[in-house]
């Protein structure tokens, strides 16, 4: 179960979530996943987590970067209680969306949807608007001892 619980942390990590009632409105515990196709293999990470914790998971994917514009429509409607933004800040850093596009769409989401934003070189502007920010450094790292890369990590 330890094991478990820490793959669905990293699940967490990787695209938009929630758990929440279904359509139904019934008791039962839903958790809706939002990430990028392929990254989450249904046999080995999804069915055991629902068999072991009763929890039922929706799985919506995205596999272009347009589509994933498209349905991150869920923001402004309040589909999702968190969606992880990973490296947005890397997207405006290379002139992929602009500032105002995102504080815009900051700004129109459902107040009941907790934006997280991650990433290097935040510009101050994103900075000033958001309720928390916080400062990773690095202490250690794998990248200085030669390894540019790990399988199922970076790529």
């Amino acid at each position: 179960m330890k094991k478990l619980l820490c793959l669905l942390l990293a699940l967490l990590t990787i695209g938009g979530c929630a758990l929440a009632e279904t359509e139904n409105k019934t008791d039962e515990a839903v958790l809706n996943i939002f990430t990028w196709e392929g990254y989450i293999d249904y046999s080995t990470v999804i069915k055991p987590f629902e068999e072991e914790t009763g929890i039922k998971v929706n799985y919506a994917t995205f596999s272009s970067n347009e589509e994933m514009y498209e349905k991150l429509s869920a923001v402004n409607g309040g589909d999702y209680d968190v969606v992880i933004l990973d490296e947005l800040t890397i997207a405006l850093h290379f002139g992929l969306l602009t500032e105002e596009e995102v504080l815009e769409a900051l700004r129109q989401r459902d107040p009941r949807v907790e934006a997280v934003i991650t990433g290097r070189y935040a510009p101050q502007a994103l900075l000033d608007a958001a309720d928390l920010v916080t400062e990773m450094r690095e202490v250690k790292h794998y990248y200085t001892q030669g390894v540019l890369s790990r399988d199922g990590i970076d790529r």
